[in-house]
């Protein structure tokens, strides 16, 4: 495992077999993630930028892991661990299952939520475009632990699961 300096004081890290190859490149952090800029000159003489993610060139272009219209998905969250065995080709449902709670969370927990009406914290979690209640419990540990069941149960291998 090698690490490639990001800008913002940031740093990424791939396999040791990749470092060579993706060190010829200038990256920077974007929104997470590795990203290189790469300039080109289309067939009507217009210049643009494409960007490249670091964790897509490195499952596609060095592994020859094709990934068409699917996405991949940083298994342990972190956006700029890019060794192969952190990465996972998957559906965009799949990779919206893997991901954190949202930065409004007040709970703590990933799918719950405090009710002020009931006084008691509930828990919900969204399978097959349906959101499903999970119950109401007194102690905000035994509904994260509920979410974690229901997410195992309906999200499986890709479930992100609470830390109780």
């Amino acid at each position: 495992m090698k690490t490639v300096d990001l800008t913002q004081g940031q740093t990424a890290i791939v396999d040791n077999e990749v470092f060579e190859a993706v060190n010829r490149w200038k990256w920077h952090y974007n929104k997470g993630y590795a990203v290189s800029d790469i300039s080109y000159v289309g067939c009507d003489g217009r210049r643009g930028i494409h960007k490249i993610y670091m964790h897509r060139w490195v499952l596609d272009s060095f592994y020859n892991i094709r990934i068409g219209g699917l996405q991949v998905d940083h298994i342990n969250g972190v956006k700029t661990d890019n060794r192969l065995v952190n990465l996972r080709v998957v559906t965009s449902q799949q990779n919206r299952f893997n991901t954190n709670q949202p930065r409004n969370n007040t709970s703590g927990f990933k799918g719950v939520s405090f009710d002020k009406a009931v006084g008691k914290y509930g828990a919900w979690i969204k399978h097959d475009g349906r959101k499903h209640f999970l119950g109401y419990y007194c102690f905000v540990e035994e509904v994260a632990l509920a979410y974690n069941q229901a997410a195992l149960k309906y999200h499986g291998e890709y479930a992100r699961l609470n830390e109780v």
